[in-house]
């Protein structure tokens, strides 16, 4: 096994675990995001993260597991009776690749194509938005809840 940091933006140091199953090339088994704790398994099998989300803001990350994709995510917020199912599946461009299985409360996550600004769903909800314009995709999650909140997300698929 081999421990690998490499740079990215903003000072962040990504932690990888690399094995030699066959004696001459590597496979990721498990990255480590330093900056924000993010754990994602070979080729996005799964993904858990801890955010912190500012009033009219957002916070994203790069999809890189697979185009197209079979995801589910699950989505939670430290308030009372906030959680969320949604599958992401097919080719990543945006809204429509949103399809949910489970929302309470009803009716407060929005899709959304392109980047969120922190302002762009509707007021006491959630966005989330699939940005296919740059070499990876991306998913936004933005909180218009009123309020600073921890968000946790977690993912299954790839």
């Amino acid at each position: 096994m081999q421990i690998e940091p490499e740079s990215y933006p903003e000072n962040a140091v990504l932690l990888i675990f690399h094995l030699l199953p066959d004696g001459s090339n590597f496979r990721t088994a498990i990255s480590i995001d330093a900056s924000e704790g993010g754990v994602q398994f070979s080729s996005g099998q799964a993904f858990f993260e801890d955010v912190f989300i500012l009033n009219d803001s957002f916070w994203s990350i790069d999809i890189p597991w697979s185009n197209p994709s079979r995801i589910m995510l699950w989505l939670s917020i430290n308030m009372e009776g906030r959680f969320f199912l949604v599958a992401i599946t097919g080719t990543l461009t945006g809204a429509n690749n949103f399809g949910e299985m489970f929302a309470n409360p009803a009716g407060t996550l929005s899709y959304f194509t392109g980047p969120l600004t922190g302002t762009t769903g509707p007021a006491g909800g959630i966005s989330l938005s699939i940005d296919n314009s740059g070499a990876t995709p991306k998913l936004f999650v933005e909180n218009r809840l009123g309020s600073n909140r921890l968000f946790t997300l977690s993912t299954m698929g790839k």
